[in-house]
């Protein structure tokens, strides 16, 4: 418990004020802070140097990011987890039925084997 003699003045107050929130104890960082001040300020020194080092600057950089990314995108869709996707719903007709099953063919929808788009004339070809 603090007691006061008396009424402080103004300009002591702040004195005290001053040098008590000056102490280490209100200053201290956490080890959050720590870890995003050690990787922004790596990431500062990777792009300040590519930024410099590569012709137009920022500007190239971002497009070369873009780049990269569109590529690894790309690439990931013909081989990775989302080709496995796209390769399963490729072969499907019809819900249940197979492929060349005559039943699932006259139930209609699509041009599965055996079926012919609407519009479709002999002796037409689409190439």
């Amino acid at each position: 418990m603090v007691t006061s003699a008396g009424p402080i003045a103004r300009e002591p107050a702040q004195r005290e004020a001053r040098r008590e929130l000056s102490r280490g104890m209100y200053h201290q960082t956490s080890v959050t802070q720590k870890i995003v001040h050690a990787i922004s300020s790596f990431l500062n020194k990777i792009f300040s140097g590519a930024g410099h080092a590569t012709p137009g600057g920022w500007w190239t950089l971002v497009a070369l990011v873009a780049v990269v990314v569109l590529v690894v995108a790309v690439i990931l869709t013909r081989t990775g987890p989302l080709a496995g996707a796209a390769r399963r719903t490729a072969g499907r007709v019809t819900a249940g039925a197979a492929v060349g099953d005559p039943a699932a063919r006259a139930a209609g929808g699509g041009t599965g084997p055996g079926r012919r788009p609407s519009g479709w004339r002999p002796g037409w070809s689409r190439g």
